[in-house]
């Protein structure tokens, strides 16, 4: 029997890590930043005005996501509509202020944050499988049999 079988859960594999980075390049792919001008002192780009329906979409998104992940962990957690959406809410901001993309001073560690989110995945999977896991009983075991 394989582990997917006894637990119900497919044990993380290599292909974490592509699909990691291929989101990694979608969401740098859709949704780059516009620079409406320089900032004239510093020469620094200056992104345009980030839409707060997009921002609160990713919001939702991404709470959701890591809220669902940690209500996985242990069935004491649990985070409602409410919490979610005052987490979410926070979160607009921070979304609007780097304009839906990396912030310039995180682009040097994006290969490190991605990394970090594949074996936070890995890492989550393999939690789950080892909550999940039953043993196959041993032959003869269970039917008053003595060895």
């Amino acid at each position: 029997m394989s582990q997917v079988e006894k637990t119900g859960v497919q044990e993380p594999g290599p292909e974490i890590a592509e699909d990691a980075q291929r989101l990694l390049d979608e969401v740098d792919a859709e949704i780059g930043p516009e620079v409406s001008e320089t900032e004239p002192e510093t020469g620094a780009e200056v992104v345009a005005p980030y839409d707060e329906r997009a921002a609160e979409s990713e919001a939702d998104i991404v709470t959701d996501i890591i809220a669902d992940m940690v209500e996985g962990l242990h069935p004491a957690l649990s985070y409602d509509t409410a919490v979610r959406a005052q987490v979410s809410h926070a979160l607009v901001p921070v979304i609007q202020k780097y304009g839906g993309v990396w912030p310039a001073w995180l682009e040097p560690y994006k290969e490190e944050v991605g990394f970090a989110i594949v074996l936070g995945g890995v890492a989550y999977g393999s939690v789950t499988a080892v909550r999940n896991y039953q043993p196959e009983p041993a032959e003869g075991a269970g039917r008053g049999e003595e060895a």
